[in-house]
């Protein structure tokens, strides 16, 4: 095994999350089972923490794969959700994460959630940004596009006109990439 390839196995053993916690009413549908949104932004911090524990780098959500629900997770349950690094590649992480079940009153658990993954792309933060116009720009001064100076971060993000979305209406808005 390489040098590369021990650190990679190393920072993936460090990087194991466990995450517990309980389902209350407030969590809960009209079904009294846990909302399935919820336990998808339970799954993306789980992966979140995970992805950051590996590599302590600026990290966003690229995407999620496949996700199976095998059954619903009652009001009154217990939750563990646990995460772990399955890829490496040069600029993304995928984290798989697994989310079980069990009783409060009752010995035994289940895995409630399989095949979870997300994609993680790393972001370092002073080389590339995507501008409000959705224009890839290089913030370094010796770059320019069509002649003109790249626009700042602060200068992108001062364009535009809501939360996310610019004034042409595209979501590509100050997106590090």
């Amino acid at each position: 095994m390489t040098t590369r390839l021990e650190e990679i196995q190393r920072r993936t053993d460090l990087s194991v999350t466990h995450v517990t916690k309980a389902v209350f009413p407030p969590t809960t549908n009209h079904h009294n089972t846990l909302f399935g949104g919820t336990a998808l932004a339970w799954m993306d911090e789980v992966s979140f923490i995970t992805a950051t524990r590996f590599c302590r780098l600026p990290l966003v959500t690229v995407s999620t794969d496949r996700i199976d629900f095998n059954h619903a997770i009652p009001a009154g349950s217990i939750v563990e959700l646990i995460g772990r690094v399955i890829k490496v590649g040069n600029t993304s992480l995928k984290v798989e994460v697994e989310v079980f079940v069990e009783s409060m009153s009752a010995d035994g658990r289940e895995r409630a959630i399989q095949g979870c993954s997300a994609l993680w792309r790393l972001m370092p933060i002073s080389v590339r940004y995507r501008c409000c116009l959705g224009l890839l720009t290089d913030l370094r001064p010796s770059r320019a596009i069509a002649g003109k100076p790249a626009p700042t971060f602060d200068q992108c993000r001062s364009r535009i006109s809501g939360p996310t979305q610019n004034p042409c209406g595209s979501w590509l808005a100050c997106d590090r990439i």
